[in-house]
């Protein structure tokens, strides 16, 4: 047999290993993957094996680090436009301004201004639909994250009554 092949056999059969499986799951956790779902279809097992493994690398599931959240979004600000509604108005008619002055030498309301106007209002537009869309994933991930833990809590709950002793009633 080929070294190589030894190697490749070996790497296989070390990975195999429920142990190092864990080893995995723990390295891909600590890595930033705080999904358990995402882990347990990566390892392709159950969510309650990504809890015991996790948990037997000394990993509580429970806390995850804060890094992960994106509900703390810093404020927006593309070409000066901040996608809040009371706000684009005036945000458009500075970029104007900032526009004219670049460029003294173009007419604002010749056909370059007006170009840049629809630029401008177009860039408006785009940037107010992200924020919109960044602000509902934040409240998203903040609705997920309290499924994820009331899941949580129903797992362990079913482990516990699943790997119960019944007990004669008196």
């Amino acid at each position: 047999m080929s070294t190589h092949l030894h190697d490749v056999l070996a790497a296989l059969r070390d990975w195999s290993r429920p142990d190092r499986r864990d080893e995995l799951i723990a390295a891909a956790w600590t890595a930033g993957e705080t999904r358990v779902t995402a882990l347990a279809e990566a390892a392709r097992t159950s969510r309650p094996a990504i809890y015991r493994a996790l948990r037997s690398q000394g990993i509580d599931p429970r806390h995850r680090p804060e890094d992960t959240m994106i509900t703390n979004l810093a404020p927006l600000d593309i070409e000066g436009f901040t996608g809040t509604p009371d706000t684009m108005d005036a945000e458009c008619n500075a970029a104007l301004r900032r526009w004219a002055a670049q460029h003294p030498e173009l007419d604002p309301r010749g056909p370059e201004g007006h170009a840049e106007g629809m630029r401008l209002v177009a860039m408006m537009d785009t940037v107010a639909r992200y924020a919109d869309v960044r602000d509902r994933l934040a409240h998203e991930q903040v609705a997920r994250t309290e499924r994820d833990r009331l899941l949580h809590q129903v797992e362990v709950r079913w482990e516990a009554l699943s790997t119960a002793t019944a007990r004669p009633a008196r």
